[in-house]
């Protein structure tokens, strides 16, 4: 009796020590949240929507196991349309307050 509890403890063991599958976690896709953000109102000039903000999240999802994890500290953030809005390196997207209009999506 005392014999097959050790050999149960010994399987155990071992079978908690076994690699994931053996691949490394793989980053699949990201998403940025919010997706969309409007600054300001219609009625308001442009010029007033200086220093407006929002804090973007990056979020990575991944394989192997499967999850998603915040990697906002971890992507590099730039504007593709630097006259209306630009982003700092932690990911804070400000109304520039020199240009209206709609940019593409991220």
């Amino acid at each position: 009796m005392i014999w097959k509890f050790i050999n149960l403890a010994l399987l155990g063991t071992m079978v908690l020590c076994l690699p994931s599958c053996g691949h490394d976690q793989q980053l699949v896709s990201i998403s940025v949240q919010p997706s969309t953000e409007t600054f300001g109102a219609a009625n308001i000039p442009v010029s007033q929507d200086t220093g407006l903000n929002v804090q973007l999240t990056a979020l990575g999802s991944y394989i192997h196991p499967p999850v998603t994890k915040d990697i906002t500290s971890e992507v590099t953030w730039t504007s593709n349309t630097p006259q209306m809005a630009m982003v700092s390196s932690s990911g804070v997207l400000s109304a520039t307050g020199e240009a209206c209009g709609t940019a593409p999506p991220l």
